[in-house]
């Protein structure tokens, strides 16, 4: 059978279960979070070529009635989820235990309940690598997601959602296969005012085309919404397009107050960036040329006028990006300034990014889909990419102490060494085998077994040894014959002498 979209067949999602890892995070609250150690949850999930890119970001919910711990019969409807994130909203996760009944009929009664995933809890401490869950064959009606964590973690989650029932459990699920990568996913959130992310921008690039193409870079422009923002009530605002939806609130030190003067300007960078073959290469000229020119330029002249002339002198055509920006509002042309009240298709892109990796601080930047942490510099961001890229540059290490020559000159020294015991062992086998040869050769020529009568020989010398034996043994007895006469005569003489007395 073949897959016909997403979430097609739960089959597929039974067989395959055991072979895709990924990784749950607990992201709310923090007393959760704690009791995983801040560390991400091991989960193994289904696989389909459209998986690689999903992403869930949502609330658990579990089912306190004892009987259907499992989601075996049918559930409520789980509540409605308030939040302003677009990632949360309306996607509910379902906890659930393994075993009693079918996946399929498990998924099927979290799907009607309006549950967005089925998160199972394996129902014993086997590795959940190697589980086989129970399939029915009856889920081609099934198109949710199904998931499934240890025992222990499960438990864990579980036991907080009972015992904390007006807390949030907020967790996020990234399926994207981080093994799989061909690239290394550079994004930079920035505001196209703001100065200081000019300057590392225009650090990192002397790097870029040392990585071979291993690193792909996208720019993501700041984008807030309005505190007062209502859909049903929107209306137009300073510092803001689409009334109110999307704005810029420029901070006190930005040299240039006109937040509305600084989307349009994020447009204009975007689309340039987005035009096909050289766009990143005149991209990048543009920043510098315009960070040069209109931005640290004074007076600051942040207008179109200077971004058109920086335009001009990199040889690159306006009429591309005011075609583009327009496009983005879904109008013809800018001639009328009312375009500025309608939907634009980058900026909820560029705002989606933001919400999806939950940035309140600019400018950031996220290495393959993790964000770095603290004060952003040159040195942090270039330890990141190292890290991540499989062919390291030799100048990886000035960040990372290791680089891939280093790596192949270690092992090619091993090599080397391994060749010169392996050939040492060898020469000395050799000459063992040479000298013992020569040896045995020598002791030939000296004794020739075939002329020398060894047998007489032998006999030879025991009857020389018998015969010396026999005449110290008779030299013995003479001398002691002679020594007992010459005692008995002298005691003889000695016992005269004392008669005499």
């Amino acid at each position: 059978m073949k897959i016909k979209n997403f979430f097609a067949h739960i089959t597929i999602i039974i067989c395959l279960l055991s072979f895709i890892k990924s990784d749950l995070s607990v992201i709310g609250p923090s007393d959760l979070v704690s009791r995983y150690y801040n560390k991400p949850i091991e989960i193994v999930v289904r696989k389909n070529e459209d998986m690689s890119n999903f992403y869930v970001h949502g609330e658990v919910f579990f089912e306190n009635s004892t009987a259907n711990h499992a989601a075996c019969t049918e559930l409520g409807v789980l509540p409605s989820i308030a939040s302003q994130n677009e990632y949360v909203e309306n996607f509910k996760i379902l906890l659930a235990y393994n075993g009693d009944c079918p996946v399929v009929q498990k998924a099927r009664n979290a799907q009607e309940a309006g549950a967005s995933m089925l998160l199972l809890i394996n129902n014993n401490d086997e590795d959940i690598k190697n589980v086989i869950l129970d399939d029915d064959g009856s889920g081609s009606d099934i198109k949710i997601p199904v998931g499934l964590i240890s025992l222990t973690s499960g438990r864990i989650m579980q036991n907080f959602i009972e015992n904390n029932p007006k807390s949030r459990v907020m967790v996020e699920i990234n399926f994207k296969e981080k093994e799989a990568r061909k690239k290394v996913e550079f994004k930079f959130f920035f505001s196209s005012s703001e100065l200081k992310a000019y300057e590392l921008l225009n650090n990192l690039t002397k790097y870029t085309d040392k990585f071979n193409s291993q690193v792909e870079f996208t720019p993501i422009y700041v984008i807030h919404q309005s505190p007062q923002y209502d859909p049903q009530k929107a209306t137009r605002e300073l510092n803001c397009v689409t009334k109110g939806k999307y704005c810029y609130f420029p901070k006190e030190t930005t040299i240039i107050q006109d937040g509305q003067r600084i989307l349009i300007e994020s447009l204009r960078q975007k689309c340039m960036f987005k035009k096909a073959k050289d766009g990143k290469e005149s991209f990048y000229e543009y920043l510098q040329n315009f960070y040069k020119n209109c931005l640290i330029y004074s007076p600051p002249k942040f207008n179109e006028r200077c971004s058109k002339r920086t335009l001009d002198s990199i040889g690159y055509p306006v009429n591309y990006l005011d075609e583009c920006i327009a496009k983005s509002f879904g109008v013809n042309s800018l001639l009328s300034s009312s375009y500025i009240d309608n939907e634009n298709s980058i900026f909820k892109n560029e705002y989606d990014e933001i919400l999806k990796y939950k940035l309140t601080s600019f400018p950031a930047i996220v290495i393959n889909d993790k964000p770095i942490e603290g004060i952003i510099n040159e040195n942090k961001v270039m330890e990141a990419i190292c890290n991540a890229v499989n062919e390291k540059p030799d100048f990886c290490s000035v960040y990372i102490g290791k680089t891939d020559t280093h790596l192949k000159n270690v092992r090619r020294n091993k090599a080397r060494v391994y060749i010169i015991i392996i050939f040492i062992i060898l020469i000395n086998a050799a000459l063992f085998f040479i000298y013992k040869k020569y040896i045995i050769r020598l002791v030939s020529d000296k004794i020739n077994f075939n002329t020398i009568d060894l047998d007489g020989r032998i006999h030879n010398f025991v009857n020389n040894y018998m015969s010396i034996k026999k005449t110290q043994e008779m030299d013995y007895q003479s001398f002691e014959t002679d020594n007992s006469s010459k005692v008995k005569k002298s005691n003889e003489q000695f016992t005269g002498s004392v008669d005499t007395l």
